[in-house]
């Protein structure tokens, strides 16, 4: 996601600048690029446990809603029907 984000920004600079970045604007894209290809594991690991594809006991001990929660929007589900 993170390096999705910076070839986009990459693009908008080289429109803006028609080919002809500065070097302090390519260093900083260099090193957004570099972070961000750090962060995309991490975020990407976040995803696969929220979403199913990570460890089960993580996302059983540390459920995104709270099962009473889940509980009563059931409840309310049910009673409109």
């Amino acid at each position: 996601m993170a390096m999705d984000f910076c070839a986009s920004l990459e693009h908008t600079i080289h429109y803006e600048y028609d080919g002809g970045v500065p070097l302090a604007v390519r260093e900083g894209l260099e090193n957004s690029a570099r972070t961000a290809a750090q962060l995309d594991p991490l975020t990407e690991d976040l995803q696969r446990q929220v979403h199913g594809d990570g460890p089960a006991e993580a996302r059983r001990a540390d459920p995104v809603v709270p099962s009473d929660s889940l509980e009563t929007l059931r409840l309310i589900r049910e009673s409109r029907r």
